[in-house]
């Protein structure tokens, strides 16, 4: 537990760092992070029917179409207490705070790589995982990360990248904003 929320953690800082930092040149920062997951840590959140909701619809993995259950391989043996919410859940969830969607991209496919990376990674280091854990621990991983690359290769499961504001101001009306700061720094490199 201590390891998951140190890298939690880390991931949280180091994009909030990363977006102070490049906040001057209009460069915008965003970190896909893992939901919660059901622990002796979160209990505070998990014993809160009202927080649980709240966290549960408040993560980039979601799932497209409408809402729907977690299966429960993933739920037994992966994230207990975890769920993929629909677009409509994460925006239900964001409304009471007042903010504005002002843009949603839907990463379909983008997870599937990170997925077959890390898959490949777990099986280059079978030895070492197996020595950390047990042989069971590798073949669930592995078994895991290969059905959640099919589910976002072939299934529902997806990414939202969703920017909020709270000013309609804030932005140009159009979407062109980001193709010219994406022109202006490829220039750069």
């Amino acid at each position: 537990h201590e390891a998951i929320a140190a890298a939690k953690g880390a991931v949280e800082g180091l994009t909030r760092a990363a977006a102070a930092s490049y906040a001057a040149w209009n460069i915008r920062v965003n970190a896909v992070a893992p939901g919660l997951v059901d622990t002796p840590l979160s209990e505070r959140i998990t014993s809160n029917q009202t927080a649980l909701e709240a966290s549960r619809s408040m993560h980039p993995i979601g799932r497209i179409g409408e809402p729907g259950k977690t299966d429960a391989f993933t739920l037994k043996y992966i994230f207990p207490g975890g769920y993929n919410p629909a677009l409509s859940e994460i925006v239900a969830a964001s409304e009471k705070s007042r903010m504005i969607v002002s843009d949603v991209e839907t990463l379909r496919l983008h997870y599937a790589y990170t997925l077959d990376l890390w898959y490949d990674r777990a099986v280059a280091a079978r030895e070492a995982l197996v020595a950390l854990y047990d042989e069971r621990f590798f073949r669930l991983w592995t078994f895991y990360l290969a059905g959640a690359k099919a589910a976002f290769v072939h299934g529902n499961l997806c990414n939202y990248q969703i920017q909020y504001i709270r000013d309609r101001r804030t932005l140009p009306i159009t979407r062109d904003y980001m193709r010219e700061e994406e022109d202006r720094l490829r220039a750069l490199a």
